[in-house]
């Protein structure tokens, strides 16, 4: 027993300096979850305590309890179905707990945003009649074949050729539950107007956008998360044409 004790701590001490090397003051750590105390740093003391916290069985610190992101919902319901001021009643609400990881994103410049909590790199819709314009439709199939397939042409989009249909815990983790009319994030939908394209705007049509997972309830149907309030639904793959945004990355 004190052999394995002493076998963890050293690989622990060595993961340490490790990550210790390689942090830098000026690193993007948001997305990082030994980051305890928000401040986009990870610190020695900080991994410090998420080691110990491992070791000795106790619950890890809240920062590293979940890699969800936050629903984004900081309302709550009164006890009669009103929304309003937290914590309302009952106790324990969403809006009032906001469980999860809060929301951020990075826009990169180049039509693309990243998602800091999850990592995940996003295209930006546009509206100036291209590849990426926020009114282009397509069935299930057709967003495979046509849509994913031209970002995936060489030069590729953004200079990266592995862009795929997000699956749908994905496209649900960019829903903003404290908004609607769109349900997302202002990095999503800012300075949208006709002829602005990704470097210059960002777009989302208050719409279903399709995912790449099959509704297994439903031979032929997909997974698809409506951006106008929420909502999630199956659609016919070979009939319904729908919105697409791509994703590259994951966790």
């Amino acid at each position: 027993m004190t052999f394995r004790r002493t076998l963890r701590l050293g690989l622990c001490s060595l993961v340490l300096l490790l990550l210790a090397r390689g942090a830098r003051a000026d690193s993007p750590c948001s997305m990082c979850p030994g980051d305890l105390n928000g401040d986009n740093i990870v610190t020695v003391d900080e991994l410090v305590t998420a080691v110990n916290a491992a070791l000795t069985g106790c619950p890890p610190p809240a920062a590293l309890q979940s890699l969800l992101p936050a629903t984004g919902q900081t309302q709550c319901d009164q006890g009669n179905g009103t929304l309003g001021g937290c914590p309302g009643s009952p106790a324990g609400q969403d809006g009032a707990v906001q469980a999860g990881m809060e929301h951020s994103y990075t826009d990169n410049k180049d039509g693309t945003i990243v998602d800091n909590v999850t990592g995940l790199m996003w295209e930006k819709l546009s509206n100036d009649s291209s590849v990426h314009d926020v009114d282009n439709l397509y069935t299930w199939y057709q967003a495979f074949n046509m849509k994913i397939a031209a970002l995936n042409t060489p030069p590729c989009f953004a200079g990266y050729c592995d862009w795929r249909l997000p699956n749908r815990h994905e496209l649900e983790s960019l829903l903003d539950s404290g908004v609607f009319a769109p349900a997302v994030d202002p990095a999503f939908n800012a300075n949208c107007k006709a002829g602005c394209s990704v470097t210059t705007c960002s777009c989302t049509q208050l719409d279903y956008y399709l995912s790449s997972t099959s509704d297994p309830a439903y031979q032929g149907f997909a997974f698809d998360v409506d951006f106008n309030a929420g909502y999630v639904n199956s659609f016919d793959k070979s009939v319904v044409p729908l919105c697409v945004r791509a994703v590259r990355g994951g966790l």
